[in-house]
Protein backbone atom coordinates (compact mmCIF):
# COMPACT_ATOMS: atom_id res chain seq x y z
CA UNK A 1 0.00 0.00 0.00
CA UNK A 2 2.97 2.65 1.14
CA UNK A 3 4.51 1.56 -2.40
CA UNK A 4 1.26 2.36 -4.35
CA UNK A 5 0.42 5.59 -2.44
CA UNK A 6 4.31 6.80 -2.97
CA UNK A 7 3.99 6.08 -7.24
CA UNK A 8 0.86 7.77 -6.94
CA UNK A 9 2.21 10.63 -5.35
CA UNK A 10 5.61 10.68 -7.88
CA UNK A 11 2.68 10.82 -10.62
CA UNK A 12 0.64 13.24 -9.15
CA UNK A 13 3.94 15.82 -8.56
CA UNK A 14 4.97 15.12 -12.26
CA UNK A 15 1.91 15.65 -13.80
CA UNK A 16 1.89 19.37 -11.08
CA UNK A 17 5.64 19.87 -11.98
CA UNK A 18 6.28 22.17 -15.07
CA UNK A 19 7.67 20.49 -18.21
CA UNK A 20 10.59 23.14 -18.52
CA UNK A 21 12.28 22.97 -14.40
CA UNK A 22 15.47 24.24 -13.98
CA UNK A 23 18.40 23.90 -11.06
CA UNK A 24 17.69 25.57 -8.20
CA UNK A 25 17.66 29.57 -7.60
CA UNK A 26 19.80 29.73 -3.94
CA UNK A 27 20.37 33.44 -5.11
CA UNK A 28 16.21 34.26 -4.26
CA UNK A 29 16.48 35.17 -0.49
CA UNK A 30 13.05 33.75 0.22
CA UNK A 31 10.18 31.81 -1.41
CA UNK A 32 6.97 32.46 0.07
CA UNK A 33 5.47 29.42 0.82
CA UNK A 34 2.10 28.74 -0.24
CA UNK A 35 -0.09 25.64 0.04
CA UNK A 36 -3.13 24.57 -1.65
CA UNK A 37 -6.48 22.53 -0.82
CA UNK A 38 -9.04 22.63 -3.07
CA UNK A 39 -9.66 26.63 -4.51
CA UNK A 40 -7.92 27.23 -1.12
CA UNK A 41 -4.47 29.34 -1.39
CA UNK A 42 -3.04 29.61 1.93
CA UNK A 43 0.17 30.94 3.16
CA UNK A 44 2.15 28.77 5.24
CA UNK A 45 5.33 31.51 5.77
CA UNK A 46 8.80 31.63 3.52
CA UNK A 47 11.59 28.74 2.66
CA UNK A 48 15.03 29.87 2.03
CA UNK A 49 17.56 27.43 0.69
CA UNK A 50 21.51 27.07 1.20
CA UNK A 51 23.84 24.44 -0.95
CA UNK A 52 25.02 21.51 1.09
CA UNK A 53 27.24 19.57 -0.75
CA UNK A 54 27.33 17.26 -3.59
CA UNK A 55 26.84 13.60 -4.09
CA UNK A 56 28.97 12.82 -6.94
CA UNK A 57 26.94 11.56 -9.86
CA UNK A 58 23.83 11.83 -8.36
CA UNK A 59 22.67 14.87 -6.77
CA UNK A 60 23.03 18.21 -5.38
CA UNK A 61 22.03 18.29 -2.27
CA UNK A 62 20.65 21.91 -0.49
CA UNK A 63 19.17 22.82 2.78
CA UNK A 64 16.11 24.16 3.46
CA UNK A 65 14.48 26.13 6.34
CA UNK A 66 11.12 27.15 6.20
CA UNK A 67 9.67 29.67 8.56
CA UNK A 68 6.07 30.40 9.47
CA UNK A 69 6.56 33.96 10.32
CA UNK A 70 3.50 33.91 12.95
CA UNK A 71 3.25 34.94 16.12
CA UNK A 72 5.05 32.31 18.12
CA UNK A 73 7.78 32.13 15.31
CA UNK A 74 8.90 28.78 14.67
CA UNK A 75 10.92 26.92 11.52
CA UNK A 76 11.74 23.97 10.24
CA UNK A 77 14.80 22.14 8.31
CA UNK A 78 14.44 20.25 5.62
CA UNK A 79 16.91 18.78 3.39
CA UNK A 80 16.23 18.17 0.14
CA UNK A 81 18.59 16.54 -3.42
CA UNK A 82 18.51 17.89 -6.99
CA UNK A 83 18.89 15.28 -9.40
CA UNK A 84 21.67 15.83 -11.79
CA UNK A 85 21.03 15.28 -15.69
CA UNK A 86 23.51 13.47 -18.01
CA UNK A 87 25.76 16.27 -18.99
CA UNK A 88 25.23 18.69 -15.71
CA UNK A 89 27.15 17.31 -12.89
CA UNK A 90 28.13 20.84 -11.70
CA UNK A 91 26.26 21.80 -8.71
CA UNK A 92 27.68 25.38 -9.18
CA UNK A 93 26.82 25.08 -12.85
CA UNK A 94 23.38 23.84 -12.74
CA UNK A 95 22.62 26.89 -10.75
CA UNK A 96 23.89 29.67 -13.16
CA UNK A 97 22.15 27.88 -16.13
CA UNK A 98 18.74 26.64 -17.05
CA UNK A 99 18.99 22.86 -16.52
CA UNK A 100 15.68 20.17 -16.24
CA UNK A 101 15.83 19.00 -12.41
CA UNK A 102 13.29 17.68 -9.81
CA UNK A 103 13.73 18.18 -6.27
CA UNK A 104 12.76 15.42 -3.66
CA UNK A 105 12.87 15.52 0.14
CA UNK A 106 15.72 13.36 1.15
CA UNK A 107 14.70 10.58 3.72
CA UNK A 108 18.17 9.19 4.73
CA UNK A 109 19.86 9.12 7.71
CA UNK A 110 21.99 11.83 6.92
CA UNK A 111 19.24 14.58 5.76
CA UNK A 112 17.33 13.61 9.18
CA UNK A 113 13.42 14.13 9.46
CA UNK A 114 12.15 16.85 7.89
CA UNK A 115 9.70 19.34 9.45
CA UNK A 116 7.59 22.38 8.56
CA UNK A 117 3.73 23.85 8.96
CA UNK A 118 0.68 22.48 7.32
CA UNK A 119 -2.80 24.09 5.81
CA UNK A 120 -3.55 24.54 9.94
CA UNK A 121 0.26 26.54 10.76
CA UNK A 122 0.76 23.37 12.79
CA UNK A 123 4.54 22.56 12.99
CA UNK A 124 4.45 18.78 11.49
CA UNK A 125 7.15 16.21 10.34
CA UNK A 126 6.96 16.03 6.29
CA UNK A 127 6.39 12.51 4.98
CA UNK A 128 6.88 13.35 1.15
CA UNK A 129 7.58 16.57 -0.46
CA UNK A 130 8.63 16.54 -4.46
CA UNK A 131 9.36 19.91 -6.59
CA UNK A 132 9.84 21.50 -9.48
CA UNK A 133 10.82 25.20 -10.81
CA UNK A 134 9.14 27.09 -13.87
CA UNK A 135 10.68 29.38 -15.93
CA UNK A 136 9.50 32.19 -13.39
CA UNK A 137 11.58 31.00 -10.68
CA UNK A 138 8.68 29.35 -9.08
CA UNK A 139 8.73 25.97 -7.30
CA UNK A 140 5.33 24.12 -7.56
CA UNK A 141 4.79 19.88 -6.52
CA UNK A 142 3.08 18.17 -3.64
CA UNK A 143 3.56 18.06 -0.09
CA UNK A 144 2.03 15.42 2.38
CA UNK A 145 2.70 15.68 6.23
CA UNK A 146 1.56 11.80 7.03
CA UNK A 147 1.70 8.58 5.18
CA UNK A 148 -1.03 7.17 7.48
CA UNK A 149 -3.78 9.22 5.30
CA UNK A 150 -3.35 9.95 1.65
CA UNK A 151 -3.83 13.29 2.64
CA UNK A 152 -1.30 15.52 -0.62
CA UNK A 153 -1.62 19.36 -0.86
CA UNK A 154 -0.19 21.25 -3.94
CA UNK A 155 2.92 23.16 -2.53
CA UNK A 156 3.54 26.44 -4.48
CA UNK A 157 7.25 28.36 -3.21
CA UNK A 158 7.04 32.14 -4.85
CA UNK A 159 10.31 34.14 -5.25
Amino acid sequence: MKKLLLSLLGVAAMATVSTSALALDTTVPLYQVLLTRGPAVIPTGTMSFFFDFDIPGAACQYVAEWDNNAFAPLSGECFLDEAKTLGNFSCVANSLIPVPSVLTLDTTAVGGPCFGFDYFQQFRQVFTLILGEGIDRTLEGVVQFTGGAPIVYGIQLRG
